[in-house]
């Protein structure tokens, strides 16, 4: 007896009943959906340990990155406050040179007998509180103040005689042109 192998099936495709040519077409397109779902979750799972490399290299490099701004943050904070202290510091020198300049100015033009008690600067006015021993060194004080091209105008703000020092003491207010007297 002699067998064969028919490899042929006995019917085609378009001869079966509609339900077995559902079923024939979505035991195919099954395959090819599974097939290529597992290629995909594959490709997927291969992909992970890639990425997973990359997530800990990026991890530590940010690690690394924090360490050094946090580092750099505490040097950058004692910069920024040296840098306020020391602008602080150059304006508290060109102030004192400014307020020496006018303390000088004005003192140049005081009469001798004149003392001071009081002497304040503001970019607007020089105070001045002082005393003096005759009426004749206030009216010269006075004068001097309003001679000088600095002081806009001599403003007496108090003024009284003390009997047990016999002196005359007195509180000036000049305001001043401040392109000219530079405060």
């Amino acid at each position: 007896m002699e067998r064969s192998a028919n490899l042929v099936p006995e019917k085609v495709f378009e001869e079966n009943p509609l339900p077995q040519k559902f079923f024939s077409w979505a035991i195919g397109v099954g395959r090819t959906i599974i097939i290529l779902t597992n290629t995909f979750v594959l490709i997927v799972f291969l992909s992970r340990f890639s990425l997973d490399t990359k997530l800990a290299d990026l991890s530590e490099e940010i690690s690394v990155k924090q360490a050094v701004l946090k580092s750099t943050g505490d040097f950058e904070g004692r910069a920024r406050d040296l840098q306020s202290r020391l602008n602080i510091i150059s304006q508290n020198q060109k102030e004192k040179v400014i307020y020496s300049t006018a303390v000088k100015k004005v003192s140049d033009r005081l009469p001798p007998e004149i003392t001071f008690s009081d002497f304040k600067i503001t970019p607007e006015a020089v105070e001045i509180t002082a005393s003096s021993p005759s009426p004749s060194g206030f009216g010269r004080m006075v004068t001097s103040m309003i001679l000088m091209e600095e002081i806009k105008e001599v403003l007496l703000t108090s003024g009284n005689y003390n009997k047990s020092d016999n002196m005359y003491i007195f509180t000036l207010s000049l305001p001043v042109n401040k392109e000219i007297f530079n405060l």
